[in-house]
C-alpha cells in the first residue's frame, strides 16, 4: 500500500493522454457518450423537457445531464451505469412509479423531486428532498459536487496514507506528469484543451473557464487548478472511477 498512490500517476496520465490522442476510446469498459467525463451524471426525468436556461445550468454543475420523459427508458440507461455516480430529479408525475426501482441502486448518488407541493416520500439518505423551485435544485447539487470531489481528496489521501505525500502534492503530481513528462509540454497542453473544448461543447459555464485555463495556466498553478471546482478536476476525478475496473 505505501507505493500503490504511485501507481495513481501513470494510470492517470494514460487515461487522459488515451483521450487527447485517441478520442473515440472508451473512457470505461463500456462505450461512452460524448461529454460523459466527468464522475457524475445528472438526469432529469420530466414529462416535459427543460428551458434550455436549466439544461445550462445543471451543465455547469455536471456536464452530462440526460433527459428523459419515460420511465422505462430511464431505467434502461440507469442499468447502463457502472462506475460512475447518478444525481436524479425526477417530477412528481413519475415519482411514485419509480422510486421504488431505483432508490436502491449503488449507482444512485442522489435524488430530487420536483414538484409544486409537498408529497409522500420514503425515507432515504439520497433523497433530498421535495422542491418547488429550480434555484434550491441547483444549490443542493452543488453540494453534491462538492461532497464527491472531497470524497476523491480522502481516496486519494487514503491510497497515500502510508507516506507523508499530501493529496494536494499527489494532484500536483498527477497534473503535472499529464502536462509534462512528455517532452513536448505544448502538445500536451493543447491537447489537454482540445480535449476539454470537445467534451463540453455548448457548456457555456465551462468554455469560458477552459478558455481561462489556457490565458493564464501556468506550471506553479497546478494545485489552484486542480482544487477549483471546474472541468479541469472534474475530469481528474473521474480517473478515479476507472481505477476500480484497471487496478
Amino acid at each position: 500500500m505505501a507505493n500503490s498512490h504511485l501507481n495513481l500517476f501513470p494510470l492517470s496520465c494514460r487515461f487522459i493522454e488515451e483521450q487527447i490522442e485517441h478520442p473515440e476510446s472508451p473512457i470505461a469498459s463500456r462505450s461512452r457518450e460524448k461529454g460523459n467525463v466527468e464522475y457524475l451524471t445528472l438526469i432529469y426525468l420530466h414529462e416535459t423537457n427543460p428551458d434550455e436556461s436549466i439544461v445550462q445550468h445543471l451543465r455547469s454543475l455536471v456536464n452530462f445531464v440526460k433527459i428523459f420523459n419515460d420511465i422505462d427508458d430511464c431505467i434502461a440507461f440507469i442499468n447502463t451505469v457502472d462506475n460512475e455516480r447518478l444525481v436524479v430529479i425526477i417530477s412528481k408525475t413519475f415519482y411514485q412509479s419509480i422510486i421504488s426501482r431505483i432508490e436502491d441502486l449503488q449507482q444512485i448518488f442522489s435524488i430530487y423531486i420536483l414538484s409544486d407541493e409537498d408529497i409522500e416520500q420514503t425515507t432515504t439518505s439520497k433523497i433530498r428532498g421535495t422542491y418547488t423551485d429550480m434555484n434550491e435544485i441547483y444549490k443542493s447539487i452543488a453540494l453534491d459536487v462538492e461532497h464527491m470531489s472531497m470524497d476523491s481528496t480522502i481516496y486519494l489521501s487514503v491510497c497515500s496514507r502510508a507516506t507523508t505525500i499530501e493529496s494536494s502534492t499527489i494532484y500536483y503530481l498527477i497534473l503535472n506528469e499529464i502536462l509534462l513528462h512528455k517532452q513536448d509540454e505544448k502538445y500536451q497542453l493543447t491537447g489537454l484543451i482540445s480535449l476539454a473544448r470537445r467534451e463540453y461543447e455548448g457548456n457555456e459555464s465551462e468554455l469560458e473557464i477552459i478558455d481561462e485555463f489556457e490565458k493564464t495556466y501556468k506550471k506553479n498553478q497546478a494545485i489552484h487548478w486542480y482544487s477549483r471546482t471546474c472541468f479541469l478536476s472534474k475530469v481528474i476525478n473521474a480517473v478515479r472511477s476507472s481505477f476500480y475496473s484497471l487496478v
